[in-house]
């Protein structure tokens, strides 16, 4: 009431995701909520969260900036769904193959009315992190709440088969424009016209010409000397540095893609690094290596995982402040739970769930290095102790040669890093123009 310029809501149309990228129907995907419901003796669930609704009912929008959600609510009940949503938001052929699927359209704002008709004796499943006060007061008055992680945000953490095969797609389409974009940083040294939006600009316009390439995943971060340690640095047009191609350069960066979701962190160093700049960069390596390469069994949580990759920061007293991973939609909300790497996250990690591993040290006004891979839970095996899991590695993306300190590393962490830069180019050499190719032949060369 008191917010009187308000925007008004998007209008965007929304679109249908194909069932050759969700990998499951619709219908399929609202009876395995039905069937959990009823194991928590629930007839009503309510959803919120925008991720879930659109995941349960394979729809995209382009509501918020880098998420592909549509604002809308949820509600399914043991024999029913309806999608509460701006209606002229729905095309005529999109509501038909909705309601073929089961789904009723109603409009945005009766959420707030609904419960009014609701069984009083209903027990009604709802998020209180993802739910807005005015509805759970409305549903209170009418109905028995019980407040629980929604059913999608658990079910969705777990990709199926064709969500980790577009994974593994979309990866070789981001990797390609990774390794463009920093053939041509090399190329542009010495031009005095560039600053972090100007390279931030022609990594997204690398990402563009990626089979099934929608849009960034979120606001491209490039990062130039002290910047580069700076949390959570966003270039500003007014205060962004030219680049003057020497030090220390972070780029965060990914991309959406109808077969999943990208996210990558690669520092490099232009011109000659300090011993320090090498010691860091290559700690955080083998953070991550450390990390990649662990094997865990059924039960191990995001805390436990998040504090075996700072073992090798600790050793040199150095933090990592932020938690070491997040968990990645599928060609949805680039962070996503309930799985992260953090040191309050007791979620059991599972085969199916993506993270990133992304360590980092950052010396505040000097400089910062991350690192950031995506990865999949897989299973590694089964002996007398039973199964065990270990991730897979899904970016394909060189680490910086100049930075690396290889004395600082161990046999097997070379033998990972060759290995990991071997995929890399077997992978992605292909797509690439001879020219290309060489130079990231150059790049990958073993150590």
């Amino acid at each position: 009431m008191i917010w009187t310029d308000r925007p008004h809501l998007p209008q965007g149309q929304i679109m249908l995701l194909d069932d050759k990228f969700s990998g499951e129907t619709r219908p399929n995907k609202l009876q395995r909520i039905r069937d959990n419901m009823k194991e928590q003796r629930a007839a009503i669930h309510v959803l919120s969260a925008l991720d879930d609704i659109c995941w349960t009912l394979n729809i995209r929008g382009s509501d918020v900036d880098f998420n592909p959600v549509v604002i809308s609510y949820l509600v399914v009940t043991e024999d029913s769904a309806r999608l509460f949503i701006h209606q002229d938001k729905i095309t005529s052929n999109t509501h038909k193959t909705l309601l073929d699927d089961g789904v009723e359209i109603a409009q945005y704002d009766e959420i707030f009315i609904a419960p009014q008709h609701w069984p009083t004796d209903a027990v009604v499943l709802l998020d209180p992190k993802m739910t807005n006060y005015k509805l759970r007061q409305a549903i209170a008055n009418q109905c028995q709440i019980k407040e629980t992680t929604s059913i999608p945000t658990r079910q969705k953490a777990q990709k199926n088969k064709i969500e980790i095969a577009g994974f593994r797609s979309a990866h070789i389409q981001d990797g390609l424009a990774m390794v463009k974009w920093l053939m041509w940083l090399e190329g542009e040294q010495g031009n005095p016209h560039h600053t972090e939006i100007t390279l931030a600009e022609q990594l997204n316009n690398f990402r563009k010409g990626g089979k099934h390439y929608q849009a960034p995943s979120f606001n491209t971060i490039v990062g130039y000397q002290a910047n580069s340690a700076v949390g959570h640095y966003r270039p500003q047009p007014e205060a962004t540095p030219q680049i003057t191609w020497s030090g220390i350069l972070l780029a965060d960066s990914g991309g959406q893609y109808l077969n999943g979701t990208t996210d990558i962190t690669r520092t490099i160093t232009f011109g000659p690094p300090t011993d320090k700049q090498k010691q860091v960069y290559t700690a955080v390596l083998k953070s991550l290596i450390e990390l990649s390469t662990t094997k865990f069994p059924p039960g191990t949580n995001g805390i436990q995982l998040d504090a075996i990759a700072r073992g090798p920061l600790w050793r040199h007293l150095w933090e990592c402040r932020h938690g070491i991973g997040h968990g990645v939609g599928h060609f949805l909300n680039v962070h996503e739970g309930p799985q992260r790497l953090g040191k309050q996250n007791f979620v059991s990690f599972q085969p199916g769930m993506v993270v990133t591993i992304e360590p980092g040290v950052y010396f505040e006004g000097n400089f910062g290095v991350r690192l950031e891979n995506m990865v999949v839970v897989v299973e590694a095996g089964k002996a007398e102790f039973g199964p065990f899991y270990r991730f897979e590695t899904l970016t394909l993306c060189p680490f910086n040669r100049e930075l690396i300190n290889s004395s600082l590393l161990s046999t097997a962490e070379i033998n990972w890093l060759n290995q990991y830069h071997d995929r890399v180019y077997e992978t992605l050499s292909h797509e690439l123009t001879l020219s290309e190719q060489e130079w990231l032949r150059k790049q990958l060369r073993p150590f």
